[in-house]
């Protein structure tokens, strides 16, 4: 079954003015639509049986709407092309500014570890210097390779001079 128009609705829909206006909206939103045009006759006035064929078929009405559409559609196809105006370069700044901040982060996490790694040789060190009675060398040996004594900077520091034997 078929819902009506309600009186109100009927004398809106014959004036040319506002025939037109719905047409366009209407063939804009489901020209390029996947699913299909609703069938209920208020929302789709394009299957509506009381369109005057004259307004459909003049020539300059008709023309406003096809370029109407080839405007709608060169716009919408420029979107998908990835041209955006003034929203895509605030994308790109911000996607930028968070990519710094997340370099910066990681080079912050990763001089606290060699930070922590530095303080925990030193410490193995000491500890098995004070603890037992070795030698430095056996003391350097365990901490995990061959040290040099450096500057003193805080406390006792010790640099690494080759890899871990």
């Amino acid at each position: 079954m078929r819902p009506s128009l309600t009186p109100r609705a009927k004398r809106r829909m014959t004036k040319p003015a506002a025939m037109h206006c719905v047409l366009v909206t209407t063939v804009w939103l489901y020209a390029s639509s996947v699913t299909a045009a609703p069938t209920h006759p208020i929302r789709n006035p394009l299957r509506f049986r009381s369109i005057p064929p004259p307004l459909l078929a003049s020539a300059p009405r008709s023309l406003t709407l096809l370029a109407w559409m080839l405007f709608a559609c060169g716009v919408d196809r420029g979107r998908d092309e990835g041209w955006d105006g003034r929203r895509r370069r605030r994308r790109r700044r911000r996607r930028r500014r968070r990519r710094r901040r997340r370099r910066r982060r990681r080079r912050r996490r990763r001089r606290r570890r060699r930070r922590r790694r530095v303080k925990a040789t030193k410490s193995t060190a000491s500890v098995v210097m004070r603890g037992h009675e070795v030698s430095l060398w056996r003391a350097r040996k365990a901490a995990g390779g061959v040290f040099r004594l450096g500057k003193r900077r805080s406390g006792m520091s010790l640099r690494r001079t080759c890899r871990p034997v």
